[in-house]
């Protein structure tokens, strides 16, 4: 754990995980391989459970495959990074319409 307060808004920092207070993850990060060849439709599907997930990192994993339809149900999602990985088809329509989405990187 690389941070931990005890105030009211306390902050907890992981290598792959950051929540924020006792009951809110708000940023994942899975990269260089963690999630090697994993089906990202079953991880996306507890994904979408955390309403309070802002910023979404797995990249470098060689995930192929679609990008998945799972990030259109992440509606609190600000930031994705998808790079670096083998995903191929069309963006889900509805990544398009999250209104808080400011930064989407698939395939660099």
């Amino acid at each position: 754990v690389d941070t931990i307060s005890d105030d009211d808004y306390s902050t907890y920092e992981w290598d792959q995980l950051t929540c924020s207070g006792a009951e809110y993850v708000t940023s994942i990060s899975f990269s260089g391989d963690l999630l090697f060849e994993c089906d990202l439709a079953e991880v996306g599907t507890n994904l979408t459970q955390l309403r309070s997930l802002l910023y979404l990192t797995i990249k470098q994993n060689r995930i192929t495959g679609d990008v998945p339809a799972f990030l259109e149900g992440c509606d609190s999602l600000i930031f994705v990074d998808l790079s670096e990985n083998s995903l191929d088809g069309t963006i889900p329509h509805g990544v398009g319409v999250l209104t808080n989405l400011g930064t989407f990187t698939v395939n660099e």
